[in-house]
């Protein structure tokens, strides 16, 4: 039985000395109340110094401002460098070079504003970029007058800069800003068959005048391609072709220019120089018989007629083409000599001595051909 009791004991006061072990202390240590009492009186001294440094410390706020009012102002002065760097060879400001421009002033008028720039310069002047034009408007704002007094209290750590603002916003007017910065429009217009038919004549006519045949051949063909009436360039292209000698292809050129229009007078009578050029009098005499002469306006038409018709044995044809001759041109001593000749062959005596008279007066014979007519009238009894 003791035994048991002891047993019982022992167990008993286990059981209590564990609970005791296992029971927390509630009670406080002197770090945590000094720390309870410590944190409001440091909350309130923050709180006093943040009330002090908003309502009490305005120096922080005016160097604030200051720096915003000298942002604008260096931004200025890097657009203005790299303005002046452009402009440099075109206008020079009246500014001190020995300071590189540091405290110069714009030159005034009696008024305090600077003088208006004149056309010229303007017109000189590049046309700066869009974010120079912002950088002038945010540098041209004003400051509140406390702002602006506060401002001049405090020197900023800054080098000084030129007063260039007031030029360039007295120069800059409002149109010229919207005027540079507006986008230019490109406007893609076609040309038209006659512009570039124009265009590739003209650059044939210069190869051709500096030696280069062959693209000046390709050029007229071209122009022909688009325009088969187009006279300017086929007579060009012959007469590029007869340069060269190559004849051949000169007549083919014309024959093709006359198939398109056959009575083209300047044609025919290209065709007939070539062909008596040839020796072939008949066929250049068919080539002048297809024109029509009341289309005519080339006195020279006329005269190569009347000579193909002399060559020919046909002196009507040739009197009537001196006829017309001394119709077009009656001050001409020439005209009035074949036109002699001409009907003293066809047996027109008093028409060939009116002539040959007409012809001395005048003048302007060579010495052989006033002879020759002297002895005409001779022979024929009227001198």
């Amino acid at each position: 039985m003791s035994v048991i009791n002891e047993m019982l004991k022992d167990l008993e006061s286990r059981k209590s000395s564990t609970e005791q072990a296992q029971q927390p202390d509630f009670r406080k240590s002197t770090s945590q109340v000094w720390l309870s009492r410590l944190l409001p009186t440091v909350t309130l001294l923050v709180a006093a110094v943040l009330v002090y440094w908003i309502w009490f410390a305005p120096d922080v706020e005016t160097n604030r401002e200051t720096i915003l009012t000298v942002q604008p102002t260096i931004a200025l002065e890097q657009a203005s460098q790299a303005q002046s760097d452009q402009e440099e060879s075109i206008v020079k400001p009246n500014v001190d070079e020995s300071t590189n421009g540091i405290g110069a002033t714009a030159p005034t008028s009696a008024s305090g504003r600077p003088p208006a720039a004149t056309d010229e310069v303007k017109a000189d002047i590049p046309a700066p970029s869009r974010g120079y034009f912002d950088v002038i408007a945010n540098a041209g704002k004003t400051l509140p007058v406390k702002e602006q007094t506060e401002a001049v209290e405090v020197t900023p750590p800054v080098e000084r800069i030129p007063e260039v603002a007031p030029i360039v916003k007295e120069t800059a007017s409002p149109k010229q800003v919207e005027k540079v910065v507006s986008k230019p429009s490109v406007v893609q217009k076609r040309m038209t068959a006659k512009e570039l038919i124009e265009i590739q004549l003209n650059e044939a006519r210069e190869y051709s005048a500096n030696g280069r045949f062959a693209d000046a051949e390709a050029r007229y063909k071209a122009v022909l391609r688009r325009q088969p009436t187009n006279s300017d360039a086929r007579v060009e292209l012959v007469a590029l072709y007869n340069q060269t000698e190559r004849h051949s292809m000169a007549l083919q050129e014309i024959d093709g220019g006359l198939r398109v229009t056959p009575s083209q007078p300047e044609l025919n009578m290209i065709k007939a120089q070539l062909l008596l050029g040839q020796g072939d009098v008949n066929a250049a005499w068919l080539a002048l018989q297809a024109v029509n002469e009341s289309q005519v306006q080339d006195d020279g038409f006329f005269m190569l007629k009347a000579g193909v018709a002399s060559q020919m044995g046909d002196h009507q044809s040739a009197y009537a083409s001196y006829v017309g001759l001394t119709n077009r041109e009656p001050g001409t001593s020439r005209w009035w000599l074949g036109r002699a000749i001409s009907a003293e062959n066809i047996q027109n005596i008093e028409d060939a001595v009116s002539s040959y008279k007409i012809a001395l007066e005048k003048g302007g014979l060579s010495p052989a051909s006033t002879q020759y007519v002297m002895h005409r009238l001779n022979t024929l009894g009227l001198r």
